[in-house]
């Protein structure tokens, strides 16, 4: 998959969690990059759905920045290779009479020429109980991960992941396959 010179590349949010994975990610689908690596611009745009999205609701916030991010980039003039949305949100799953709730981050790539790409991150099981309590303070303004920074000292709100795994799986390297996935998916049209 060559990539003749380093792709002019734009996330519709300014996490410099998801930055690097971005970052990582294209060094993996062009090694040629890893010497040079490509530079993400960040723009915060909205995603449309609630701060803790849930089910579906994932998805389209990936969806909604990507475009909310091309509409911004084309009123300004600004050139791009390809625009990436990631969102992270939380899926709802029965086991027996158990509510499973897994955390994950839907990648969504697409070029210049609209076309589109998508990935999906790794699941991460959120206990019910932070669930419960995210959802009676509402998720429209609260996150598990803020639920679970408040119960647990020193987890970092943007990153529960490497709480919740023993520092195994912190988010960025989740999201890192789900991006050449997305990439990937991407080229392959």
């Amino acid at each position: 998959m060559e990539q003749p010179k380093p792709p002019v590349v734009w996330l519709g949010s300014t996490s410099v969690i998801k930055r690097a994975a971005i970052v990582a990610a294209f060094g993996t689908v062009w090694p040629s990059l890893s010497h040079a690596p490509v530079t993400v611009h960040s723009l915060a745009v909205p995603s449309n759905v609630n701060e803790q999205p849930t089910n579906e609701e994932t998805l389209q916030g990936a969806v909604n920045r990507v475009k909310n991010l091309r509409a911004a980039l084309e009123s300004k003039g600004e050139p791009y290779d390809y625009v990436l949305a990631i969102e992270s949100g939380v899926y709802k799953h029965q086991l027996g009479l158990e509510d499973l709730w897994m955390d994950v981050g839907w990648v969504v790539i697409e070029n210049h020429r609209g076309a589109r790409g998508v990935g999906l991150s790794t699941g991460i099981h959120v206990p019910t109980s932070i669930m419960t309590a995210a959802s009676e303070k509402g998720y429209a303004t609260t996150t598990f991960g803020d639920i679970l920074a408040a119960q647990e000292p020193g987890v970092d709100t943007k990153d529960p992941h490497k709480f919740l795994t023993q520092d195994l799986l912190p988010r960025q390297s989740t999201l890192v396959p789900a991006v050449v996935s997305a990439i990937t998916d991407l080229l392959r049209q």
